[in-house]
């Protein structure tokens, strides 16, 4: 197999992205959104390979085998951004990356017992968009991303959500596995936003995004675990999205990192 950096990294971003999936999902997933041609036989290859690394863990259910992030620290993935925001060439990637992964390999890990989950809390929760927030899905169009839709709305996706709370949660010391036993659904404004579009330079060329702009407000569902973290109380959550609101760690939508993609929690319900 011709190793390729790039495509070990992006393996790795898909399943991040996805949170759990077949590997034909993650296939479709680097082809479509990604627009990254790889094999499957390929594919499954950099799948084991960061399976045996411990970065990403296959379960089976129903049969099939579905991949998902293992219980990662949160400066790995910090690390493999730093990895593909500072390198230029694929020999320097692939010894940043094989740096990175020797140092996950002494890391310890805590094996949880089954059963330290519980105690689950529904809110309803309800956020506001402090900057604007960029769409990624492809619509088929070369350069040009367009923000999510579903039946003809927008909406802030489920992934997204969760992938902001995993990337959050080492402000507070959570495991980034606390996104395993959280339960979200799909974000809908309260009135449907109206788009614009931005163009930004990528690392070839520039690329077309449609963007929400600030002052939107969207509510979702969401159901924590009071034990087996230390989220234990309303107020903590409260705490959690304030300190995400004002000195987060990653955002929502494409190119967060850069363009903000903040969100502030306006109101919470339920107990």
């Amino acid at each position: 197999m011709e190793y390729n950096p790039k495509e070990e990294i992006a393996v790795f971003s898909a399943i991040r992205e996805l949170k759990e999936a077949s590997t034909d999902e993650v296939l479709n997933y680097l082809n479509k959104q990604m627009k990254m041609e790889i094999k499957k036989d390929k594919l499954i290859r950099y799948l084991r390979k960061h399976k045996a690394g411990k970065v990403i863990a296959g379960n089976y259910h129903n049969g099939e085998l579905l991949w998902k992030m293992a219980d990662i620290p949160a400066w790995y993935s910090s690390g493999i951004m730093a990895i593909c925001n500072s390198t230029s060439t694929e020999i320097e990637m692939k010894l940043a990356l094989e740096s990175l992964n020797e140092k996950i390999k002494k890391e310890p890990r805590i094996i949880e017992p089954r059963g330290v989950w519980g105690d689950y809390h529904t809110f309803d929760m309800t956020f506001e968009t402090i900057t604007p927030i960029l769409g990624g899905w492809s619509n088929g169009e070369e350069r040009k991303l367009v923000f999510p839709k579903i039946d003809g709305k927008l909406v802030i996706l489920p992934n997204w959500m969760y992938g902001l709370m995993r990337n959050n949660a080492a402000l507070i010391d959570l495991p980034q596995s606390i996104t395993y036993h959280l339960a979200i659904s799909k974000g809908t404004f309260l009135e449907q936003p109206k788009t614009e579009w931005k163009q930004l330079k990528v690392k070839e060329g520039m690329c077309d995004y449609e963007m929400i702009p600030k002052g939107c407000k969207f509510k979702l569902m969401m159901r924590f675990p009071f034990r087996g973290s230390k989220l234990k109380t309303k107020q903590q959550i409260v705490d959690w999205f304030k300190m995400i609101e004002e000195a987060g760690l990653d955002g929502l939508g494409a190119n967060s990192k850069v363009f903000g993609g903040i969100i502030k929690l306006v109101k919470i319900e339920g107990s």
